[in-house]
């Protein structure tokens, strides 16, 4: 049977939660998610749901059997088959007067600022691992004035950031520069995003040399639900928001939650104890120590620049916002 599609009547029951005018809103927003496995697919899915309608999203990768445990697009059906391709077809299931543009090469530095164009917020739901893309991307975002959400799947839990511009940018807050070895800087990446990660012994299983995490879709789910809200509150403006360098933690399984705010000492002695303890624990003897070295100071100059840009930027509305 045909039934005509009444966007109204489809997200009726937002409403009480949402406004109706906050509920219209939605629909002129844009949305920038580099990456469609777990937390990229699973952001799609819920923002659709919650009314969203102007999207960007980025993959290069296709489906496969080890996708199947946490993947919303993951099926029988995808196998092979290109995920950003595949998503786009279940958002239009939908809603099919969703507006999708499909970067299925990824993000690169050459469609960099073109996939940001128009963008209201970039919603991160690249691998773990991918460090190097996230950080080009969400300090490319907050230059451009654009805010970032990244949320990652802990366990039966999750950790939540919000990047808001005059904020902190990915630098500044994890302590990477250009010249880190990559081991080090997903080690400090790793640190600031789950703080309690060495003292609770997250990530069980986990073997950075491999580029490996034991996952379960209980927290994508949980992280999801966090980041959709949390874009709620930044774009709609509504509710208080603690943005870096406060770090957002909750496990299910131990029903604990934490809101911490993350020291930018990070070449204190006790940070190089816990990238030192990290390092044996996540890469073992596959990391020679040389891996790991001392920086420099990384509020001096690029801080300093940072705050430049900053002061020229219109950041009225994101303060308005941390302190409602």
């Amino acid at each position: 049977m045909a039934v005509e599609y009444d966007y109204r009547e489809a997200f009726d029951r937002n409403l009480g939660l949402l406004t109706e005018e906050e509920q219209k809103r939605l629909r002129y927003f844009t949305v920038a998610i580099p990456g469609m496995g777990a937390m990229g697919g699973g952001y799609l899915v819920a923002m659709v749901r919650q009314g969203f309608q102007r999207f960007k999203i980025a993959d290069f990768d296709s489906y496969e059997l080890a996708n199947f445990n946490r993947q919303y697009g993951a099926t029988i059906g995808s196998l092979g088959k290109p995920k950003a391709t595949v998503m786009r077809a279940k958002a239009h299931e939908i809603n099919p007067h969703c507006e999708i543009s499909v970067y299925d090469d990824g993000v690169r530095t050459d469609n960099l600022d073109e996939f940001l164009e128009g963008a209201s917020i970039v919603m991160d739901g690249l691998n773990f691992f991918e460090l190097d893309a996230r950080r080009m991307i969400i300090n490319r975002a907050l230059r451009l004035g654009i805010p970032a959400i990244t949320c990652s799947p802990v366990d039966f839990g999750m950790s939540s950031l919000t990047f808001l511009p005059g904020g902190r940018d990915f630098d500044d807050y994890f302590g990477i520069d250009d010249e880190m070895p990559y081991e080090e800087a997903l080690l400090r990446f790793t640190l600031n995003t789950l703080p309690d990660v060495l003292r609770r012994r997250r990530l069980s299983g986990a073997r950075f040399g491999e580029k490996m995490i034991a996952s379960s879709i209980t927290g994508v789910q949980l992280a999801t639900a966090v980041g959709t809200v949390n874009a709620l509150k930044v774009l709609l403006c509504s509710g208080k928001i603690k943005p870096v360098p406060y770090c957002h933690q909750y496990d299910a399984a131990l029903d604990r939650h934490s809101c911490k705010k993350i020291s930018m000492w990070h070449n204190s002695p006790l940070k190089w104890l816990q990238i030192e303890r990290a390092r044996k624990r996540f890469f073992g003897s596959d990391m020679p120590v040389e891996h790991v070295r001392p920086a420099e100071d990384h509020r001096g100059p690029r801080h300093q620049q940072n705050s430049e840009l900053l002061r020229h930027s219109d950041t009225t509305r994101w303060r308005d916002v941390t302190h409602r």
